[in-house]
């Protein structure tokens, strides 16, 4: 009876573990659809290279006056100014002085360090995030917890053309995109202080 016992506990809190963990995911998922409002004018723009339309939206915020300067972040190290803009019509009414491409990250914390770099030597006080909604949610906490709390970060999340926010479960690519960030979201915390401990 005691081994029967121990499988039927087993399979019940296995159970309470998928349930949990669903209703995770969900919650998760539900943020995918909130919109990030900007309500006030910053230091800097910071984008998140990688995703579709998200240089692009920066470019337009910068051309809009809301911030002196655009930083793209993990933009490759073979990335330059011409590579990346040479169809971008906007970017013959800004000077390449108030854009800096950030080259050597290669992952959202990465990006996060960069950006600290650069905001000590500009003296900023507030940036706008721009990255996929999608990656928003995991972008901010990685920010949060690298950037001093004194720091203002204005998250600004766009739509991607690779991501279909309002029928993910539907579509096998954006679902495959969630599943992965929201891993990579819960890990947040053990990946971080892996790094600080020098481990990984």
């Amino acid at each position: 009876m005691s081994g029967r016992r121990s499988f039927i506990i087993t399979i019940f809190l296995s159970l309470m573990l998928l349930i949990y963990l669903f209703i995770d995911f969900f919650r998760f998922a539900s943020d995918m659809k909130s919109e990030w409002r900007l309500s006030e004018r910053a230091d800097m723009i910071v984008v998140l290279a990688g995703g579709l339309g998200r240089i692009e939206e920066g470019m337009r915020l910068l051309s809009a006056g809301i911030a002196p300067f655009l930083v793209i972040s993990g933009a490759g190290k073979e990335a330059g100014f011409n590579t990346i803009f040479q169809r971008n019509d906007m970017v013959e009414k800004i000077s390449s002085g108030h854009i800096i491409i950030e080259k050597e990250s290669g992952s959202t914390y990465q990006n996060a360090i960069k950006v600290s770099q650069l905001m000590r030597s500009f003296g900023v006080k507030n940036i706008i995030l721009i990255t996929s909604n999608y990656h928003m949610k995991r972008s901010m906490f990685i920010f949060r917890q690298v950037l001093p709390q004194e720091i203002d970060i204005i998250p600004f999340g766009i739509s991607s053309p690779n991501f279909n926010e309002n029928a993910w479960y539907g579509d096998f690519r954006s679902l495959k995109i969630l599943i992965k960030e929201f891993i990579k979201y819960r890990l947040l915390p053990i990946e971080i202080l892996l790094i600080r401990l020098k481990i990984i």
